[in-house]
């Protein structure tokens, strides 16, 4: 063989075995840093094997375990990663410090985090020191069969858990100095299935088939959303717990549009609608129970402008819903039941940010409903946002009711009841504030028979309305009729619910009742038919 060839065989196998050594030993080198860096900045996770590979620029770990103490706070997590994968490095850039990472793939995540009354997103904002201050890329971030459970380190209560979850972000670029969770939530999809947590006060569990949810199209779904009463029918009856209440919520999906992702880590709701195909909603109250609670309730603004986060919501629709209401109150056997079928809701501005309040003024609320399936009823609200004043304005309407379907609701909690009557129409306008509530009500009805169960109170109501000589048993448009007023005072312990109710009984009794057993803010005014001159 002649030199020269001789020469260039020497130098292609030299050559062939450095590169050999050098795809062996920095691995290992890499390997040993690697280990060196993981036992000083986490020194509770082992995992079984590491493998570094230069040709597919490639690190792998396997069968991780342990745990970290967030930054910031008191927090940690613990679990178990079959693998996590960190493909597509780019080497040449790591030595510019440069993290520049293609693909990051963990598989099968089983995580659990325990939650200190610190906020957990105080983690991953922390400023790192200007010396550890490096350009990051990551290309993909996927999380692959990942399971979660956050619990409570004060008494080990699962807050919330999540069964599967997958997840792809891209493009990620934090900034240099610190890390944030809206960093992820640039370009991203995920799906999150079986998740399970409760209601502020722990008393009712809920549980959520599916979220999901992608930047593509800013629209998130929630589908089978159900919250049942965390304690059973037979303790609730027992009044083991101080419970007392207890609600059922049905929910099949939920779709949320144009939703700003990039601002839920902030603690800001924003989107452009929000719609609810189906919703059921059974509440049920026992008044027998005592309640250690007695704050005044808050007005839908007040409760809006209490909130710990920023809502901004353009709509809010509800396509069909059935909602009922019993409750048990002192002295009686049975609930007094009531219902809403078939009901329709829109609601426009529903907001708490001082902006758009300023831009918008108020939140209208449009509901068409069935008083238990058979009186179509209509309310139109205007709740007012700005701090003062506080002036709602009310319109509503039911028409075509056969009274007796309410005794559901009137013989259990009056210990009266309807024989019979038929309300053609109950129409009011109302202004209402914090302190009362004003407004007309036109109410026309026709065949009432009332009777009562307990003669004693019988005989008391009775006994006034003879005193009146009147017991008007219809008020009809085509005859001489009764014009009523709407005046309340609000009960600060109890619902807006309560105060709307006690606007329109108000008006009822000043339709019904004779001016002289009135007093001056409800006496009714009598006209003639309609259509006469």
């Amino acid at each position: 063989m002649p030199a020269s060839k001789n020469k260039l065989f020497l130098t292609i196998t030299i050559i062939s075995l450095l590169v050999v050594a050098f795809l062996a030993i920095v691995p290992i080198i890499i390997r040993s840093k690697i280990d060196h860096l993981v036992k000083e900045k986490v020194p509770r996770l082992e995992y079984e094997a590491l493998n570094v590979s230069l040709l597919r620029s490639e690190i792998n770990f396997r069968e991780i375990k342990g745990g970290y103490d967030l930054p910031g706070n008191s927090s940690s997590i613990e679990g178990t990663i079959a693998s996590i994968t960190f493909g597509e490095l780019s080497w040449i850039k790591l030595l510019k410090n440069v993290i520049d990472i293609g693909k990051i793939r963990i598989t099968r995540p089983d995580l659990v985090i325990w939650k200190s009354d610190s906020s957990l997103e105080e983690s991953g904002t922390k400023k790192m020191g200007a010396d550890k201050e490096r350009s990051i890329h990551i290309g993909d971030l996927q999380f692959e069969e990942a399971s979660l459970n956050i619990l409570d380190s004060g008494d080990s209560l699962s807050l919330l858990s999540i069964d599967t979850m997958n997840c792809l972000f891209r493009d990620i670029r934090p900034g240099k100095s610190n890390f944030q969770w809206k960093d992820l939530l640039h370009n991203f999809e995920f799906d999150l299935q079986c998740l399970y947590t409760y209601d502020t006060k722990r008393l009712h569990n809920i549980s959520i088939n599916s979220i999901s949810g992608n930047s593509h199209d800013s629209l998130l779904t929630i589908s089978q959303f159900n919250m049942v009463p965390g304690i059973s029918d037979l303790d609730f009856m027992h009044k083991i717990e101080k419970q007392t209440h207890r609600m059922f919520v049905s929910i099949p999906a939920i779709n949320i549009y144009q939703i700003a992702f990039i601002e839920l880590p902030s603690r800001k709701l924003r989107c452009g609608e929000i719609s609810i195909p189906f919703l059921e909603l059974s509440a049920f109250l026992d008044k027998n129970k005592s309640k250690k609670d007695h704050a005044v309730k808050k007005l839908p603004q007040n409760a809006l402008a209490k909130m710990d986060f920023s809502v901004d919501v353009d709509s809010m629709t509800l396509e069909n819903g059935y909602f009922k209401y019993s409750e048990l109150i002192p002295g009686r056997k049975n609930p007094g039941e009531v219902s809403f079928e078939k009901t329709k809701m829109v609601i426009h501005h529903l907001t708490n940010d001082s902006l758009r309040i300023k831009e918008v003024k108020s939140t209208d609320l449009f509901v068409k409903s069935e008083l238990y399936g058979d009186g179509p009823i209509r309310l139109q609200m205007q709740v007012p946002l700005s701090k003062s004043p506080w002036t709602y304005y009310l319109q509503g309407q039911l028409t075509g009711f056969a009274l007796p379907a309410a005794n559901q609701i009137i013989e259990p909690s009056f210990s009266m009841f309807f024989r019979d009557g038929y309300v053609s129409e109950l129409s009011f306008q109302a202004t209402a504030n914090p302190i009362e509530t004003t407004g007309n009500i036109s109410f026309f009805y026709r065949d009432l028979d009332i009777d009562f169960q307990d003669s004693k109170f019988g005989k008391r109501i009775l006994d006034n309305i003879v005193e009146a000589f009147v017991f008007p048993q219809e008020n009809v448009k085509t005859k001489k009729h009764n014009l009523g007023k709407i005046y309340c005072k609000r009960d600060q312990s109890k619902s807006i619910f309560n105060y709307l109710w006690l606007a329109v009984f108000s008006g009822i009794q000043s339709t019904i009742l004779p001016n002289i057993i009135l007093p001056r803010e409800l006496k009714h005014t009598r006209v003639d038919p309609e259509g006469k001159n």
